[in-house]
């Protein structure tokens, strides 16, 4: 039985250490580059304008992460590079992991801002509904406003 190419069981091809470092050189500049645009847009509350960017912000991610594996548990691959090519991968690897976290806490504070917006929502909507009056036999809806009530002496 033949191996599907995207079961977890496969292995990714072997490419060129040098091919691969060059490739996440510029995928991590231009993914350090639109994360930032993220970020701004975030922080200017211009949510509309985001949605171009996830497509190809997961593009950039998959293709990165596919190339960094090629050097993740085969270090020697990664040493095996020119010292410049490896300081300089070395060096958009941390700039792009200070970009994703500048953006997730970026995030994080727009959905904590979302969360609060809606409990104020919540709790203003929850304030105008009219509560129930329970009685022996009913439940009122509506409150019952200026209306008397009357007993009735059935004992007699």
């Amino acid at each position: 039985m033949a191996r599907d190419a995207f079961s977890p069981d496969s292995k990714e091809p072997e490419y060129d250490p040098a091919e691969v470092a060059g490739l996440l050189l510029s995928t991590g500049e231009r993914l350090i580059d639109l994360l930032g645009q993220e970020t701004a847009l975030l922080q200017a509350s211009k949510t509309a304008e985001i949605g171009a960017l996830i497509g190809e912000k997961t593009r950039l991610s998959q293709i990165f992460a596919a190339g960094w594996r090629q050097f993740h548990g085969n270090p020697a691959k990664l040493d095996a590079l020119p010292r410049d090519v490896r300081n300089r991968l070395l060096h958009v690897a941390g700039r792009l992991n200070e970009a994703a976290v500048e953006n997730e806490a970026v995030l994080k504070i727009g959905k904590r801002a979302a969360e609060l917006v809606l409990a104020a929502i919540a709790r203003a909507l929850q304030a105008q509904r009219p509560r129930p009056i329970y009685t022996a036999e009913r439940i009122s809806p509506v409150p019952l406003r200026d209306q008397a009530g009357i007993g009735l002496n059935r004992s007699a």
